[in-house]
C-alpha cells in the first residue's frame, strides 16, 4: 500500500515538472517573439507565436503580426506578399476588404490593356458658328465614356491643344476665330496605360452676306467694341464716286472700345479666286471710347477680263490697330446682287 502511494506521488511530481518545464519554454518564446513583434520582425514572430497559440494570446498577436505584415507588404507594393499573409487570418478585423484591394493592386500591376474612349471617335469635327457660346470640358463631360477592364469607369481624363482659342481654365472655347483647330483627350488607367483620340473644332465664321441679309451688318461686337457694314456701294462715274474714282465701296461704321487706336478695313480681296488690290485710309485710326466711318476701296480699274465677271466678293475683315498689327479677322463673303450701283 505504502509503495502505491510513493509511485502516485513520483508520477504527480514528474507531471507538475513536465507542466512547468514546457509553460517555462513557452514564456521564453512569447517573450523573444514579443520583442521581434515590437521592433518590426512580424514574420518571424508570427512564427513563434503559431508555435506556442495555446500561451497566453499568442494567436491574437499572431494574427495582429500577420496583418502587420501584410500592411508592410502592400506599402512596399508587395501585393502577392500582403495577400498570402491575410489568408492566413481570414477573419481578422478588415482582412476580407484588404485582400479585395491586393486582388484589385496585382490586377492593376499585370494590365497591359489601354482603356477605351467611347462618345467621340478619331478624327471627329465639332462644327461651331461664329460667336456661339461652347464650353468643350461641359460637352465632353456629357459626351464621353472611359472604360477599362481593371479599373472600370474613369472620369478623369485631360484635353491637351495647342489652339489659342482655348481657355484651359473654365474649358470656354473662343468662336471669333474662324479655322479648323487640332485637339486631343488623354485618357489613363491605375496602370498607366494611356489612351488619346484626336479630333478637331471648326469654327465656320464666314459672315454671307446675300439679298436677304439687312443693312447695317454687325460683323463684330466684343471686347474690341462694335464694327458693323453700314453699305456696299459701286460707283459707275466720277461725278457720283467718292475721290472720283469708279469702283466698289465698304462703308464701315465703328465703335473703339479696346485700348488703343483701331481701324478696320476689307484685305485680301478675292474675286473668281483671282486677289485684287482692296484700299482704305489706314492712317485716321479711331482712338479709345471714340466712333467714326472708314471706307475700304475696289477700284474698277483693278478688275479685268478674268475677274469682271464675279458673282461674289471673298475677302477678310480686319480689325487692326493701324500699325500692321491685326486684332481679329473674319471671313466675309457678299453676293454681287445685293451690291447697289450708283
Amino acid at each position: 500500500m505504502k509503495n502505491q502511494f510513493k509511485r502516485s506521488i513520483i508520477i504527480g511530481s514528474l507531471f507538475v515538472f513536465m507542466l512547468t518545464g514546457c509553460t517555462s519554454a513557452d514564456a521564453k518564446k512569447y517573450e523573444n517573439a514579443k520583442e521581434l513583434m515590437d521592433g518590426g520582425s512580424y514574420t518571424e514572430a508570427a512564427e513563434i507565436f503559431s508555435s506556442i497559440k495555446e500561451y497566453e494570446d499568442s494567436e491574437e498577436l499572431y494574427a495582429s503580426c500577420m496583418y502587420s505584415q501584410g500592411q508592410a507588404y502592400m506599402d512596399d507594393n508587395n501585393y502577392t506578399g500582403a495577400k498570402e499573409c491575410f489568408e492566413e487570418i481570414p477573419d481578422y478585423e478588415d482582412v476580407s476588404k484588404l485582400i479585395d484591394e491586393c486582388d484589385h493592386m496585382i490586377a492593376v500591376k499585370n494590365d497591359e490593356t489601354a482603356p477605351t474612349i467611347s462618345g467621340i471617335a478619331e478624327g471627329d469635327v465639332i462644327e461651331l458658328k461664329f460667336n456661339e457660346e461652347f464650353n468643350l470640358k461641359k460637352y465632353l463631360d456629357g459626351a464621353i465614356k472611359i472604360k477599362d477592364d481593371v479599373s472600370e469607369n474613369i472620369d478623369d481624363y485631360t484635353i491637351r491643344t495647342t489652339a489659342e482659342i482655348y481657355d484651359p481654365d473654365n474649358g470656354e472655347v473662343n468662336t471669333l476665330q474662324d479655322g479648323t483647330y487640332e485637339f486631343a483627350v488623354n485618357a489613363e488607367d491605375e496602370a498607366k496605360n494611356k489612351s488619346t483620340v484626336n479630333f478637331s473644332i471648326h469654327i465656320d465664321a464666314t459672315l454671307y452676306v446675300s439679298k436677304d441679309s439687312e443693312f447695317p451688318i454687325v460683323v463684330y461686337e466684343d471686347e474690341l467694341g462694335k464694327y458693323t457694314i453700314n453699305s456696299v456701294t459701286h460707283y459707275s462715274s466720277f461725278e457720283s464716286a467718292p475721290n472720283y474714282i469708279e469702283g466698289y465701296y465698304f462703308e464701315i461704321e465703328m465703335e473703339n472700345s479696346a485700348d488703343v487706336d483701331t481701324v478696320a478695313y476689307f484685305g485680301r480681296v478675292y474675286l473668281n479666286d483671282y486677289r485684287i488690290p482692296c484700299y482704305t485710309d489706314m492712317s485716321q485710326p479711331i482712338a479709345p471710347g471714340k466712333k467714326g466711318v472708314i471706307n475700304s476701296s475696289l477700284y474698277d480699274s483693278d478688275i479685268d477680263d478674268k475677274t469682271k465677271d464675279f458673282d461674289k466678293i471673298e475677302c477678310d475683315f480686319i480689325i487692326g490697330d493701324g500699325k500692321d498689327n491685326e486684332l481679329f479677322v473674319r471671313p466675309v463673303v457678299i453676293d454681287r446682287d445685293v451690291i447697289e450701283n450708283k
